[in-house]
């Protein structure tokens, strides 16, 4: 029943507004937009890590976006956007695998859930905006486009910032309440700030079952609030399908956290980041082309899991003339445990001592249908858990994205 209920409350926004009646007087118009997408994964251990074995599990995503146009302009006034997921099967990170960095970026608690809920508004001639609801900090900040294609969650809501938080913070697979301001003083370069609740779970232990179904808001002191904030610039050609970006920034959490060595309380953590993408190579052919991404962020070792996490990669775009739409990369992810931490271990005489976590990636995106798209993904997994207690682990998968 509480399923039901949760998809009737997403299904049910398409039916009372007609985007026609927002016609009359004058009033401005509105536009719907309905999306359904289903990605399915195969995913085993096929060498070392915890044990060999094989993850089927899945991503329902229904996401309604609606926005209003002026009469007299042609940028957003009012957007709001409205989703809901739908996750099941294991975790392959947690049966067979044994990293931290967590191999499958669907990998989550499985629950229907309602997921992004929010409202935009539009101000200064689309200059600047204001968004408030239930949000996701890793949709806005500190991503990295080219990094989008990789299956490894740390390409996406990097480990810098996932690991050392509370519960990872404003990202999938929970949303949290929140409040994000952006302004774009010109077409290249913004400037953007949000504030969130300082534990989307509301469980300080982890527990994925608190907020089940995405509608647990309990904001109060003892979660803290967590902050970020980020300069960039942006810059596109109508020849390239790579824009050159740079990203600056930082993130900041209000609640204590405990010092490695000492066990005594630190008010607060934060840390830094910055990015970069970018084409370095273009074809006479239309649409081929190969783009570069790098990122980095560091953190204070005396209370974070890992004081230093980096990533980057390629993309090729078109790589087949047989093709249309394709896409191969490779990328690497180097994540290092903190100095505090290592020393911790080795007074307590640890014989396998956290060290480091790495990832190689090789991947691609292949359409077969408009509605479908084919992902073959190797990973091998260099120290998984950040040290050597478990032997290296080599992952394969296939994914199947559906897009209706």
């Amino acid at each position: 029943m509480k399923y039901f209920l949760l998809f009737f409350l997403i299904t049910s926004l398409t039916i009372p507004v007609d985007a026609a009646v927002l016609n009359k007087n004058d009033m401005p118009s509105g536009e719907f937009n309905l999306t359904l997408n289903y990605t399915s994964e195969t995913m085993a251990n096929v060498s070392g890590g915890l044990k060999r074995g094989t993850i089927i599990s899945g991503l329902g995503h229904l996401m309604l976006d609606y926005a209003t146009q002026e009469s007299s302009g042609d940028h957003s006034r009012f957007s709001l956007r409205a989703s809901g997921i739908l996750l099941h099967g294991e975790s392959p990170s947690e049966k067979y695998i044994g990293d931290d960095l967590t191999a499958s970026n669907i990998d989550g608690y499985d629950s229907f859930r309602l997921y992004e809920l929010w409202f935009q508004h539009s101000f200064w001639n689309g200059w600047g905006s204001l968004r408030f609801g239930s949000l996701l900090a890793d949709a806005e900040f500190a991503f990295t486009d080219l990094g989008g294609l990789f299956l490894n969650s740390a390409f996406g809501w990097p480990t810098f910032i996932s690991a050392n938080t509370v519960n990872t913070g404003p990202a999938f697979f929970v949303t949290a309440p929140g409040i994000r301001f952006r302004l774009e003083s010109t077409k290249s370069w913004y400037l953007q700030g949000g504030i969130y609740d300082g534990d989307s779970f509301d469980n300080s232990a982890g527990d994925g079952a608190t907020n089940a179904y995405g509608i647990s808001w309990q904001i109060n002191p003892q979660q803290g609030y967590f902050a970020m904030f980020e300069i960039g610039h942006t810059k596109t050609t109508l020849s390239s399908v790579v824009p050159s970006i740079f990203k600056l920034g930082g993130w900041s959490h209000s609640s204590s956290f405990d010092d490695h060595l000492t066990g005594e309380q630190h008010q607060g953590n934060y840390g830094f980041f910055f990015a970069l993408e970018r084409s370095v190579w273009e074809s006479n052919r239309k649409g081929q082309e190969l783009g570069v991404f790098f990122r980095s962020g560091i953190a204070p070792k005396d209370r974070n899991r890992y004081e230093l996490a980096i990533d980057g990669g390629f993309n090729f775009f078109n790589p087949f003339t047989i093709m249309e739409g394709d896409v191969v990369g490779a990328g690497i992810v180097f994540a290092k445990v903190s100095d505090s931490i290592v020393q911790l271990e080795e007074q307590a005489g640890i014989h396998s001592i956290s060290d480091y976590e790495i990832v190689l990636e090789v991947t691609g995106q292949f359409p077969a249908t408009p509605w479908l798209t084919l992902q073959p993904n190797v990973q091998w997994i260099y120290h998984p858990g950040s040290s050597s207690a478990l032997s290296n682990s080599l992952v394969i998968s296939i994914r199947l994205n559906f897009t209706f």
